[in-house]
């Protein structure tokens, strides 16, 4: 909750920056139908703006707690058959259809 209201408060105060020096120029510029264009536009900015830094902050101290307790947790039984694994791959063409016949190209 920490982290969120120092977000809250940092973008609430950079958010009340731009709307003030919006309306200043625009204001001095005597356009009040391109003010509430400008508006709407900061308005939908600084809500994606904050969600994207709320999701931020909860994935970063929500699920990442969670998914380290978890992998810290985690027990492997018979790790060394990783060992003895091989990978092959087989021909191909020179014209790629391995890839057409893998991302099933034609119905087939």
């Amino acid at each position: 909750m920490g982290y969120a209201l120092a977000f809250s408060v940092v973008a609430g105060i950079l958010a009340g920056m731009v709307v003030v020096t919006a309306g200043q120029v625009l204001g001095a510029m005597k356009l009040t139908a391109a003010a509430d264009v400008v508006n709407a536009i900061i308005g939908i900015a600084s809500y994606v703006a904050s969600m994207l830094g709320y999701s931020t902050i909860y994935q970063g101290t929500v699920k990442f707690t969670l998914w380290r307790s978890g992998m810290e947790s985690i027990e492997l039984e018979g790790a060394d058959a990783l060992d003895r694994v091989k990978a092959e791959g087989t021909p191909s063409s020179a014209v790629g259809e391995g890839l057409a016949d893998a991302l099933n190209v034609g119905g087939f």
